[in-house]
């Protein structure tokens, strides 16, 4: 039985562990898309080309700025869904808590990024 759990806990360390090293592969290529398209469509405008950690931050800062833009939409559907149906006001309560937890959760980690990627330029 012991053997079976350590087993189960086993595949999930190597899931994430698969996970990260997916979302770390696919964000660099994207940085590295990112600073080809910039190099061929915004240099010849004047601009200067990009490195790939500018291109991360870069990145990093279109995610916050459509980030913010989401949670803001999500709340003005809550506010109407709430204005609309008041029936159980616990349960809406308990959904703004988690959406709260969840956006504060992502502002914070795309901050984490951005000082990581901040440390290598």
């Amino acid at each position: 039985m012991n053997n079976e759990k350590n087993g189960k806990v086993a595949i999930v360390i190597l899931q994430v562990m698969v996970g990260i090293g997916l979302a770390v592969g696919i964000t660099v290529l994207e940085a590295y898309v990112f600073t080809q398209l910039w190099l061929w469509f915004v240099v010849p405008l004047g601009l200067s080309a990009l490195s790939l950690t500018h291109s991360l931050g870069v990145m990093i800062v279109f995610d916050f700025i459509l980030f913010s833009i989401s949670i803001v939409l999500s709340r003005i559907a809550d506010s109407t869904k709430t204005l609309n149906d008041d029936k159980d006001k616990y349960s809406t309560f308990i959904n703004t808590i988690e959406k709260s937890i969840t956006s504060t959760t992502c502002i914070l980690m795309l901050w984490l990024f951005g000082y990581i990627v901040s440390l290598f330029m």
